[in-house]
């Protein structure tokens, strides 16, 4: 079985429909039960969904971004579209699982995944990156579009209110995908500048 190419065939053009239904079928605790056998084995495309995915907060993991990111500048390249990624972390998350317990983090993580799920396009992609960061693949967007992204997210995020907590906020940096630029080399621009704003907020 070749995971790469199983993930990459979930992202290709026309199977957004089919990384709904997968998303869908992880829904509730039923799937613990197929992914460990109690009920029967799992099919190929369940052992791909779990090893692509963050199993606290259901957003893609690590280990997915490598194809998804790829095939999505292999889009960009051929149809000559923007493509930009999008890094966000929550302020102060230390302080947050430090008063009130890493169990409480755990759900705010749960819930801003949610928050953020629910208000990205079908074709953008949230990853679960660093502890409390989420970095989100979008496609067809420019440095314009990511800058009302970002904005709407921050409002989002600012007047939800969190269990246990209240209200939280987060961090964001953006790129913007250049041609010349080497995925590893961008990725390390995003993650510095995020810490850096980070920085800047203690």
């Amino acid at each position: 079985m070749n995971i790469f190419r199983i993930i990459t065939e979930l992202v290709s053009d026309t199977n957004y429909s089919a990384r709904e239904s997968l998303d869908q079928e992880f829904d509730g605790y039923g799937y613990m039960k197929r992914v460990y056998g109690i009920e029967h084995m799992p099919d190929t495309a369940t052992i791909t969904k779990v090893s692509i995915t963050d199993t606290l907060t259901k957003a893609y993991n690590r280990f997915a971004f490598e194809p998804f990111f790829e095939e999505e500048i292999h889009k960009a390249k051929r149809y000559k579209h923007s493509l930009s990624l999008v890094i966000l972390g929550i302020n102060y998350f230390r302080s947050i699982n430090h008063d009130y317990g890493s169990v409480v983090g755990d759900f705010i993580l749960i819930e801003l995944a949610d928050l953020v799920r629910d208000k990205i396009r079908t074709s953008d992609m949230l990853f679960r990156w660093n502890g409390d960061e989420f970095l989100i693949i979008t496609p067809h967007t420019d440095k314009e579009g990511i800058n009302i992204m970002i904005k709407n997210l921050k409002e989002d995020i600012d007047k939800f209110h969190f269990n246990n907590v209240g209200n939280i906020s987060c961090s964001f940096a953006h790129v913007e995908y250049n041609y010349s630029d080497a995925p590893a080399v961008l990725i390390k621009k995003l993650e510095d500048e995020l810490h850096n704003i980070k920085l800047r907020r203690i």
